[in-house]
């Protein structure tokens, strides 16, 4: 059994609004609401897909499979509203593939109607299947709860450090410099992923299920400042503003001249989808 410490990188995720959802899966009866415990139960296990640990079995078993990589140092802990991932340093090459993981996880809670709050660091914990502890825990969890403030995952300055340098070995999966349009700057200077754009091709193409994440999205932060004002709660209110005000500059750079002459003014051929992202909805 491990009795040490190792240096890994550490995301702590707490999703918001959780103890609604928990009242909901009991009726005022007392008795057990199904559907919604059955609806939990289905989004712990998209977490489960999304951070599956990736190997592949050896080529000795299976001939065929002519490319095969050691199973990861990856772990996911998952309890109740909380969720932690960690790896060694040593893999520092999953960078890339996690940072992308946790972002799908962001979208995950979306598609449910949830947000989530957290915050991504490097320190020394103890990480097993059954057991997790240690000041990067700590450091997480106070960085989440005092700084993320915002439903936003922000990016510790030491990993920032590292994706800037970009010196990370390529994986074969995701390079570092692809995640330019996942992670943003916040005007208090904190890193987060950002989930409010759409990752771009070239050009840009919106599909349908690019419409439904603006849907999503657009009736999540309306809803939330509907609710803020019923319950007249301010803490709701900034959290929702906040997702506002991010929605929306990302809805006006679609909609700009700026966003077609980068993607379109050379394209002729794909101009008719620049005028679909200008239908995207501004929140008044």
């Amino acid at each position: 059994m491990q009795k040490s410490y190792s240096k890994r990188l550490v995301a702590y995720i707490d999703i918001l609004g959780f103890k609604e959802v928990i009242d909901a899966t009991v009726y005022p009866s007392g008795g057990d609401n199904k559907r919604m415990i059955n609806y939990l139960l289905l989004t712990y296990k998209r977490f489960k897909r999304v951070f599956k640990p990736e190997y592949y079995t050896s080529a000795r078993k299976y001939p065929y499979k002519y490319f095969w990589i050691k199973k990861n140092t990856k772990i996911v802990t998952n309890f109740s509203d909380s969720i932690v991932i960690s790896f060694a340093m040593k893999e520092i090459s999953m960078l890339p593939d996690v940072l992308l993981e946790i972002h799908n996880m962001i979208e995950i809670l979306l598609w449910r109607g949830l947000v989530c709050r957290g915050a991504i660091t490097i320190g020394k914990i103890l990480h097993t299947p059954t057991v997790v502890f240690g000041p990067a825990l700590v450091d997480a969890y106070l960085l989440e709860s005092k700084h993320a403030k915002f439903p936003r995952v922000i990016i510790d300055e030491p990993v920032m450090k590292i994706i800037k340098g970009d010196k990370i070995p390529y994986n074969g999966h995701m390079r570092l410099y692809e995640l330019e349009n996942y992670i943003a700057q916040d005007i208090d200077g904190r890193n987060y992923l950002d989930y409010f754009r759409i990752h771009m091709d070239e050009p840009p193409i919106l599909n349908r299920s690019s419409w439904r994440y603006y849907d999503l999205l657009y009736n999540i932060i309306t809803n939330g400042l509907r609710l803020s004002k019923v319950t007249e709660s301010e803490n709701l209110r900034q959290k929702y503003m906040w997702m506002k005000e991010k929605y929306n500059s990302s809805a006006a750079f679609y909609r700009s001249k700026d966003f077609f002459n980068r993607y379109y003014r050379d394209n002729e051929d794909f101009r008719s989808y620049n005028m679909e992202y200008k239908k995207v909805k501004l929140i008044k």
